[in-house]
């Protein structure tokens, strides 16, 4: 989890992760330590989370393009700048989404996506939770 993530999940509404077990620092969410990235998915997928991967493959949903459910559950998967995401885990996941973007450079900071990935989730859900 990416301390700069760790504090706004509480303005959006969401559960956060983090690298041990207990609550975070912020916004006392249930957090806990998982040895591997695919056994929080597993453990996440076995709670009714769909896992989205955001990452640039072959097969990745434009975000806008992603229909949101309100009533799902979902985990935003985000990997580091220079390597991505794993591909065990990219193939682990149920989507990826990718951020449209023009130009010759495609790739955002890592922060900078997740807070437009969270952004969409969020603001499909914000009828709902008004």
């Amino acid at each position: 989890m990416f301390p700069g993530l760790c504090r706004g999940h509480e303005h959006l509404g969401v559960l956060a992760g983090g690298g041990g077990h207990g609550h975070a620092l912020y916004g006392g969410v249930d957090w806990r330590h998982c040895a591997t990235t695919l056994e929080a998915l597993d453990t996440l997928r076995s709670r009714g989370f769909t896992l989205c991967c955001l990452e640039q493959v072959m097969e990745s949903v434009e975000l806008q393009q992603f229909p949101v459910d309100s009533s799902a559950r979902y985990a935003v998967v985000v990997g580091n700048e220079v390597d991505g995401v794993d591909p065990a885990v990219v193939d682990a996941c149920d989507v990826c989404l990718e951020i449209p973007q023009l130009g010759t450079k495609h790739s955002l900071n890592v922060s900078v996506s997740a807070a437009v990935a969270l952004w969409h989730f969020y603001s499909k859900f914000l009828p709902h939770i008004r």
